[in-house]
């Protein structure tokens, strides 16, 4: 039985966390990039999964974010998400067709030649225009899906397709936004701030302040492993997180990973003290809900396959 489960589990591609519901925080901070405009210009990020800001202190708080709040996006989905350029960030162009070299790879354009498709038009300009810088057909617009880019706004995204790049979809102008690295997230981000006030910005709790924060949260955290190990198949990362029985069951199983075509958290919540229960919605070879436990050993908190049994 478990290695049934574990075999189960081990299809998953996790995409997703739920929303959890937050009282009186202002509607248009989230997703946003806060400025405190009081004071010597801190930036906080509201995520729109927790509804809670976190600091972004510098490049290496912007990257860390990256990871346990990144959602995961098939390269296709991301296609029809419209580009972003930041043009106060200021990043190597060799081709000078106003495309950073790190986006023109990101989005498989060559940045040694200004126009990709040979159409007569430069890669930057196409794209400021909504046009396809890889389709040379003329008048080729680029395919957007409006409805996908809103449901994402505010979320930062990994294309699990392309070595986990990240993205930030901006509220205001629904399009996305390269981020190569935490040094570009953070100064990004920061460009495409909103100022607060002080008084505001205490509507929105701190992350660490959120009510059952060592317990689901703690969980949310570690999930972001699991989907890098369904993705990798480098199932070391969920051992870390298990008690010693799954371990052994999770390191013996390694050679049946398998991917899913996506999964979704439905819910995370805290049965007990001691017991945390994860709902997770799996479509691929096999679909349906599956049922993760989570166990306080000694506060910590660890997967348990038998106790889901």
């Amino acid at each position: 039985m478990k290695k049934r489960l574990l075999y189960s589990l081990l299809t998953i591609t996790l995409l997703a966390t739920p929303a959890l519901s937050f009282a009186a925080v202002p509607s248009n901070t989230i997703g946003r990039i806060l400025l405190q405009v009081q004071s010597s210009g801190e930036a906080w990020y509201v995520s729109p999964v927790t509804k809670t800001r976190v600091y972004l202190k510098d490049g290496a708080t912007a990257y860390d974010l990256l990871r346990t709040d990144g959602l995961g996006i098939t390269k296709n989905d991301l296609s029809l998400i419209p580009l972003g350029i930041e043009d106060r960030f200021i990043d190597t162009d060799t081709d000078g067709d106003g495309l950073p070299d790190s986006m023109e790879m990101a989005i498989g354009t060559d940045p040694n030649k200004a126009d990709t498709d040979g159409d007569g038009f430069s890669d930057g300009v196409e794209v400021r225009n909504g046009y396809s810088p890889t389709d040379a057909k003329t008048g080729a617009k680029t395919v957007i899906n409006i409805a996908l880019a809103k449901r994402l706004a505010g979320r930062i995204v990994i294309d699990v397709s392309r070595e986990g790049q990240a993205w930030y979809i901006n509220p205001t102008d629904l399009k996305r936004y390269y981020l190569k690295d935490g040094n570009a997230a953070y100064t990004i981000m920061r460009y495409l701030s909103l100022g607060i006030t002080n008084s505001n910005l205490s509507l929105i709790p701190i992350a660490a302040q959120t009510a059952s924060a060592t317990g689901t949260d703690s969980v949310r955290s570690m999930l972001e492993d699991f989907r890098q190990a369904f993705l990798t198949c480098d199932m070391s990362l969920i051992a870390k997180h298990s008690t010693a029985e799954t371990a052994e069951v999770v390191l013996s199983s390694s050679a049946q990973c398998k991917k899913a075509s996506s999964v979704n958290v439905e819910s995370v919540t805290e049965t007990s003290n001691s017991n945390i229960e994860a709902v997770l919605h799996i479509e691929g070879e096999t679909s349906g809900n599956k049922v993760l436990i989570f166990v306080n050993e000694n506060g910590e908190w660890k997967f348990n396959i038998s106790a889901a049994q």
